[in-house]
């Protein structure tokens, strides 16, 4: 109860309003139960505002109404987590989830007490971002506990995913966004398939696909706006193949009901695979500008990455070479990509520059970057990606199937 009273203070602080005593009890009461750990209409209501906030859209009746269920089915998953945690005691530390806080506003372009301004300015309290943040670390805990471990791939396992891949040369590649919900039961089916839905009506209104995916997708590529990469149609649910080739650059489809659940999926790019192509691997060391940044201060930190740019020798150090550039500095990885595929301003930063060396200083809109050649591979194939790569469908599949067993072994009461 003193947890609930100090979120019901400081969202009156927030934005004074006067309460009477039955609205005050109504926000304190249940939308859902989860094995004896309840859900307020509070909780969800602190959380919507944060959907609605991380989605760039416009606070109104209907959009909360079209975006509640979703949230509090988000919220019951994260409340199952948190409790599996607790239960292997792996609880993430609040010094873990006040630094889980601070790089998600430095991922903002921001400092903790500004990204908090920011959050107060739109009616959410930090509460609900930390909150979030604590369910994903106790997460990630108990799969690289309970899962990561567990897994080994065979010579055998990499050896046939490569013989399949040199099979694809020639064939066409498709770079998809998607954003999933899964169906654990038939009882879930109407409900997930009401959910998504919405969302799919959210997003053909102009909302971004990738602000949405983030938020609600259940599919590992969350955290990437929902970027599945580049795959073959084999490599996809064949429902999700089938709408995909009838799509158009930039389109989009769903919901689909897969296998295991319903997708809304959008056509980034499509290519044509040839084996023997030059990849080449780059990363990135980046420093936001903010708008209305001043040309001495631009000039300023171009200086500062022009000063490590010569102490680059290898992609290993970059974390560390970066932060010497600035604090809000971040290492992008984009990847192995043909050279054709690099942004324009990457592949000419980086012509003629030696593996394990970096770009002069450019800058972007929003960033100033120096550009750092990682590999040249002619092969087109790599083998530790692709090892990396079927780790990481297993952890996925058995993360799923972990929490979908958490779910049907729940004492589930939703109330609202």
């Amino acid at each position: 109860m003193k947890k609930a009273y100090g979120l019901i203070v400081a969202l009156l602080l927030l934005a004074p309003i006067a309460l009477n005593s039955a609205r005050a009890q109504d926000t304190l009461r249940a939308a859902a139960v989860v094995n004896d750990d309840v859900i307020s209409v509070l909780d969800l209501s602190l959380r919507t505002r944060l959907a609605i906030a991380s989605i760039g859209a416009k606070d109104s009746p209907e959009i909360r109404q079209r975006l509640t269920p979703q949230v509090l089915r988000a919220l019951i998953d994260e409340r199952l987590q948190l409790q599996e945690a607790k239960r292997l005691s792996l609880e993430p530390t609040e010094q873990e989830v006040e630094e889980a806080f601070a790089a998600i506003a430095q991922g903002n372009n921001m400092s903790p007490e500004q990204f908090t301004e920011v959050l107060r300015q739109n009616n959410v309290l930090p509460t609900a971002v930390k909150d979030q943040a604590r369910a994903e670390l106790a997460w990630r805990g108990v799969v690289e506990r309970r899962i990561r471990r567990q897994i080994t791939i065979s010579n055998e396992q990499i050896g046939a995913e490569i013989e399949r891949l040199k099979g694809q040369d020639g064939q066409l590649q498709y770079r998809i966004a998607e954003l999933f919900l899964s169906v654990d039961n038939p009882g879930d089916e109407a409900r997930v398939s009401e959910n998504i839905a919405r969302l799919a009506d959210e997003i053909r209104k102009g909302t971004p696909f990738q602000a949405v995916a983030k938020q609600f997708s259940q599919s590992s590529t969350a955290s990437v706006g929902g970027d599945l990469g580049w795959v073959t149609l084999d490599q996809i649910d064949p429902a999700v193949a089938r709408a995909v080739q009838g799509l158009q650059k930039n389109g989009l489809a769903g919901p689909i009901r897969g296998t295991a659940g319903y997708y809304i999926v959008g056509l980034i790019d499509q290519r044509t695979f040839r084996l023997g192509e030059q990849l080449i691997d780059t990363r990135a060391i980046a420093l936001p500008v903010r708008p209305g940044t001043s040309a001495e201060v631009i000039e300023q930190r171009m200086a500062q990455l022009a000063a490590i740019q010569p102490r680059i020798e290898s992609c290993t150090n970059l974390q560390t070479l970066a932060k010497e550039a600035g604090e809000d500095a971040v290492v992008r990885d984009t990847g192995r990509q043909r050279p054709q595929d690099l942004p324009p301003d990457v592949a000419r930063a980086i012509e003629g520059v030696a593996v394990g060396q970096a770009s002069a200083p450019f800058r972007r809109a929003d960033a100033l970057i120096i550009a750092v050649v990682c590999g040249r591979d002619s092969s087109g194939i790599d083998r530790n990606r692709v090892e990396e790569r079927l780790v990481q469908e297993q952890i996925e599949l058995r993360a799923r199937r972990y929490l979908r067993d958490l779910r049907r072994s729940a004492d589930l009461d939703i109330r609202i």
